[in-house]
């Protein structure tokens, strides 16, 4: 049997360094840690990269490292030296991503549940406790949660374990801002006080919309569209734009009337790296199948003018199912953009204003089960 030689150091620094060049488009010396360099891009494309990077780094090397390696967020040389060493980070729920003294502040993602959605966000969060990033199960490869039942149940599991009583601070980004209010409900049932709920422009299935939001919100885009036809200068242009109106616009009638084959966010899961998609399948399920309740207790809700505010009136739709809605909005698109620090900023005064309770002073020390973000 023929015995295949290891890669030597340079090789392994040089292969590494290329695949980070070539992917990232920085250079490997300049020393950027990976989630500097990820926060520049949006949406899907932030996981698509990492999945390229270490898939490259893969086949170039024969060490293949997981995605959650991103957390630590490594320098082109800390990854080399991972593939030199064989060995990594272990992935552990949830993510600490920042340590302080005081109650902790638990951080859900959006959906494909990476997490890089909120990486930049959580970094200018100046709120006084710790800061986790709780990932549903599945980044590591297990199998995904695809109910809402399991999903909660499994992330107050891992919440307590970190924090075993309330009060609790939680903060949702887009699906995760269902999530954080759906783990609210759970904690509440198990006795144990919620000090904040705040959800970061929150997306439901169509399904939960009211008549009335419906209403609103064909009448506000009919009136959009008939504008910018308007400008329109040839027959041609026109055909064009309407073309492309044709699928969102179905896509969403048919998902309010209870259909989801034109769920468009399905295709986006297709680009992204092992074992995302599933996860995403997941997700999708239970967002599907979601169905509002009423909440007896206070939500914090950052809406975005851009946002998903912006297609269904955050009081049309929340009012009716909350004690107390606390409508805040924020002026940023869904994706926060440029303005993540001023964002941030605003969010942790707001929170820290509606909080219920106040900060506790305990020492950072015994709320134990995570690891440090570098």
């Amino acid at each position: 049997m023929t015995k295949i030689a290891r890669p030597t150091t340079p090789e392994i620094d040089q292969a590494v360094a290329s695949v980070w060049e070539r992917v990232l488009g920085v250079p490997a010396r300049r020393g950027d840690q990976l989630l500097d360099v990820l926060a520049g891009s949006f949406g899907a494309v932030r996981s698509q990269k990492l999945g390229r990077l270490l898939s490259e780094i893969g086949a170039a090397t024969g060490v293949h490292l997981p995605l959650t390696v991103a957390f630590g967020s490594p320098t082109a040389e800390a990854l080399a030296d991972m593939v030199r060493r064989r060995e990594w980070p272990a992935y552990v729920r949830p993510v600490r991503m920042k340590s302080a003294v005081g109650r902790p502040l638990f951080v859900l993602p959006g959906l494909g549940a990476m997490g890089l959605d909120v990486v930049e966000l959580i970094r200018h969060l100046s709120f006084p406790g710790s800061i986790y990033l709780c990932q549903p199960q599945g980044i590591d490869g297990k199998p995904p949660h695809d109910t809402l039942e399991a999903t909660v149940a499994d992330h107050v599991r891992v919440i307590r374990a970190v924090q075993p009583n309330g009060p609790y601070w939680l903060l949702g980004y887009s699906w995760g801002g269902v999530v954080a209010l759906e783990i609210a409900r759970a904690l509440r049932a198990s006795d144990q006080a919620v000090g904040f709920v705040g959800m970061i422009d929150p997306v439901v299935s169509e399904t939960n919309w009211p008549y009335s939001a419906w209403l609103g919100y064909m009448k506000d885009r009919v009136r959009h569209h008939v504008k910018v036809l308007r400008q329109v200068t040839s027959l041609r242009s026109a055909l064009s734009y309407g073309n492309k109106l044709l699928v969102p616009l179905v896509g969403r009638t048919s998902r309010w009337l209870g259909f989801t084959r034109w769920q468009p966010l399905v295709t986006e899961a297709d680009i992204l790296p092992v074992p995302l998609p599933a996860l995403w399948a997941a997700e999708l399920k239970v967002i599907e199948g979601y169905r509002m309740q009423y909440y007896d207790g206070k939500v914090t809700y950052f809406a975005m003018n851009s946002g998903h505010a912006a297609s269904c009136d955050p009081e049309k739709l929340w009012l009716p199912r909350v004690r107390l809605l606390d409508l805040k909005w924020l002026p940023c698109d869904h994706f926060f953009g440029p303005s993540v620090k001023n964002t941030a900023d605003m969010i942790t005064t707001i929170m820290l204003q509606s909080g219920e309770h106040t900060q506790s002073s305990e020492p950072a020390e015994h709320y134990v089960g995570a690891r440090d973000v570098a």
